[in-house]
């Protein structure tokens, strides 16, 4: 398989035509996706499938085997199907004003790397797009990472929260928790400024599955004119704040890189 893949590969599916794709596959485990069928029986997903099957034909995802009856899916599409089912996964996203927001989530393998993006109506699409050498390379492209912050504010670590809990208090809510973790009250008002006015903001997150259990690793940065702030979630429930620091993302990324080293042997520098 070539290492770069062209733009013809995009396969756009319906959350029950995922499902079902996955099943053929069998694939179990996907960070991302909740099972549309949950709590179906089987002979409801019997009814369901014979429904959907033609679909796949007719897009040409199953095809009819050369000898014999049933079907063959298309070679690329396993191989994207498959891939969901990695245990080492990344999910970014990007805003900036004016211009747009982007958010996908890329499954890591030895040989593939699956781009799965949400659209308008809610479909997945699903893109092979490199190698994990190149895409870690592009990763980079998500996040400042030569520009540096410099303030005397010191990290201020948020206990009992996550990130979407963070989100959901109230702005003075927020001032006194980072106040209460060292900040004072100007360098708590500043974060919360550069987060809530910031022109470009975004986050990486790094995902790990061992067993049916996921470690994840969280990072938030926005920028607001000169100003930049970052948002770390490194143990679920705990939350640091700190003026941003490109060297924080450039270990996570290499962190990352190292486990895909393991996958295949090859070196992702």
């Amino acid at each position: 398989m070539e290492n770069e893949l062209t733009e013809e590969w995009s396969f756009q599916l319906s959350p029950k035509e995922f499902f079902f794709l996955t099943q053929l596959v069998g694939v179990r485990h996907i960070a991302n996706f909740d099972d549309p069928y949950r709590g179906y029986l089987a002979k409801e997903l019997e009814e369901e499938y014979k429904v959907i099957e033609k679909t796949f034909v007719d897009k040409g995802y199953l095809v009819p085997k050369q000898e014999g009856a049933g079907y063959d899916m298309n070679e690329m599409l396993a191989y994207c199907i498959a891939a969901c089912g990695s245990a080492d996964v990344m999910h970014v996203s990007k805003k900036i004003e004016g211009t747009g927001k982007y958010a996908g989530h890329y499954y890591f393998t030895p040989r593939i790397v699956v781009e799965q993006t949400v659209d308008e109506s809610g479909g997945i699409v699903l893109v092979p797009v490199a190698d994990a050498q190149l895409t870690l390379e592009a990763m980079k492209g998500f996040f400042p990472l030569t520009l540096q912050y410099k303030s005397p504010a010191k990290k201020a670590v948020i206990k009992d929260c996550t990130w979407d809990q963070w989100n959901q208090l109230t702005e003075v809510d927020q001032r006194n928790r980072l106040v209460q973790a060292g900040h004072t009250e100007e360098q708590a008002e500043l974060a919360l400024d550069i987060f809530s006015n910031g022109e470009r903001s975004g986050s990486m997150m790094f995902m790990k599955r061992h067993g049916l259990m996921w470690h994840q690793e969280d990072y938030h940065y926005a920028q607001w004119g000169d100003k930049l702030y970052l948002a770390v979630e490194l143990t679920e429930g705990t939350l640091q704040f700190q003026p941003y620091k490109p060297a924080i993302l450039k270990k996570a990324l290499l962190r990352f890189a190292d486990q895909i080293e393991k996958l295949d042997g090859k070196g992702v520098k």
